[in-house]
């Protein structure tokens, strides 16, 4: 394949039961009537910039499947896409790229049924993670990289019955520039999770809009602090309490910077003392930080716009699903 043209160190193979060409490329966020050949769409994907180039698929019917190619891309590997590559009856992907990010995915009924690093197999997931086990019992995951790799492929024809022809990159495929399917706001995992019937929750999920984006910049704070304790600082309860107005005044504001400035001197001090001996001090300095970003914007970190990047790791499950889609509306609210 590599000789043909194709990068072999950065490709994603998808393949969908029961679709054509034209839906597996909508399937994508594509469109059907705007597709061209294999060589003018490279011509045309060469024409950006490197850091913005579109993601592309090219397509190829397999006799009851079709096989979605995406040279140095990996839409097919996102639930999102996979899902609506799947609504035929299934869908497999097999994805890889240069840095060794990868993964074999397979989903039918509308949800990932398993997927797992073909690298690390040991620990696969979804709704069923041990449905492929005898499939995948004499193949060779998990050591040379490139031989988990064409392992990934060898369990993909095993699912579907498709094997790759060898003149694959030699046919005259058609394709089509993506437009990005939307990620999910709720991960598979976290549907129905009792965390998310929250009011706010809820009412942030039905209509993800940029209105509401400092009420969830407080609620976040809010988890931060309960998750890690530090809400038993006054001031940190005080400003959290306060913030339900919006913004903070004067007053807690300095108070809540001269807290902040208190965890940077004591972790600043652990510095002086064996790792073994520094506790926590670094976590709770990350914490407090969070919980300043949330309720005062203007003192987050160059290049952080939103809460979204936290430095604190929630640890309780519930609270932890709660942020990630809060996190995920308020990208969708401030991109649509």
């Amino acid at each position: 394949m590599s000789a043909q043209g194709w990068d072999s160190v950065a490709l994603c193979f998808t393949y969908a039961k029961g679709l054509d060409e034209a839906a597996l490329i909508t399937a994508f966020g594509g469109d059907p009537s705007a597709t061209m050949p294999q060589a003018e769409l490279f011509e045309t994907l060469a024409g950006f910039h490197y850091s913005r180039v579109p993601a592309a698929l090219l397509v190829a019917d397999l006799g009851g499947w079709c096989v979605g190619i995406e040279p140095n891309g990996y839409q097919g590997s996102r639930p999102e896409v996979l899902r609506r590559a799947a609504v035929g009856g299934a869908a497999v992907s097999v994805y890889w790229n240069v840095n060794a990010t990868n993964a074999f995915s397979y989903a039918t009924g509308g949800r990932t049924v398993v997927g797992f690093d073909m690298l690390d197999p040991q620990s696969p997931y979804g709704a069923d993670p041990h449905i492929l086990d005898a499939e995948m019992a004499d193949l060779r995951f998990g050591g040379e990289i490139f031989e988990s790799y064409v392992a990934g492929l060898v369990l993909a024809e095993r699912v579907t019955g498709v094997r790759l022809p060898a003149d694959l990159p030699q046919r005259e495929l058609v394709g089509a520039v993506l437009k990005k399917v939307p990620e999910d706001l709720v991960p598979e995992h976290g549907a129905g999770h009792p965390a998310l019937g929250d009011p706010f929750v809820q009412q942030v999920l039905a209509v993800p809009t940029a209105d509401k984006l400092r009420a969830i910049d407080g609620f976040l704070a809010r988890l931060v602090a309960e998750d890690s304790g530090v809400i038993e600082e006054p001031v940190i309860r005080a400003s959290v309490e306060a913030f339900r107005d919006g913004e903070l005044a004067a007053g807690l504001r300095d108070a809540l910077l001269a807290v902040q400035e208190r965890y940077r001197a004591t972790h600043r001090a652990t510095l002086q003392l064996p790792v073994a001996d520094r506790g926590n001090a670094l976590e709770l300095l990350h914490a407090v930080q969070d919980v300043v970003a949330a309720l005062l914007p203007d003192q987050r970190r160059l290049g952080r716009d939103s809460v979204r990047y936290r430095s604190y790791q929630l640890r309780d499950t519930g609270r932890s699903l709660q942020a990630y889609v809060l996190e995920q509306c308020a990208v969708r609210a401030k991109y649509p």
